[in-house]
């Protein structure tokens, strides 16, 4: 029973830091997903008026949280792989065709 209720604790802490993880993940994905959202909605509207040079600098603002977003999802991936490997016993890395 003892070793029950320490390996439940154990496996309950573990999943408070996953939940802890993958909230800050969360945040911090929303974060460049609304510049990108808000900025492309702002550029498609035709109420607003914008010169070549102020739509270059939106265009890349949108690039710069794109790339914050991909670092992040690479990031997820990193964190994921020890457990996909555990779990497989595969340690060679996954390509999907077409993505």
């Amino acid at each position: 029973m003892l070793l029950q209720r320490r390996y439940r604790h154990g496996m309950d802490e573990k999943l408070k830091g996953l939940e802890a993880v993958l909230a800050k993940m969360a945040h911090d994905l929303r974060t460049p997903l609304a510049v990108v959202h808000t900025t492309t909605n702002m550029l498609l509207n035709p109420k607003y008026k914008f010169t070549e040079e102020q739509v270059r600098e939106q265009l890349q603002r949108i690039q710069r949280n794109v790339e914050v977003m991909d670092r992040l999802v690479s990031e997820l991936s990193e964190l994921a792989r020890p457990a996909s490997e555990a779990a497989t016993g595969d340690s060679r890395p996954t390509h999907i065709d077409g993505a």
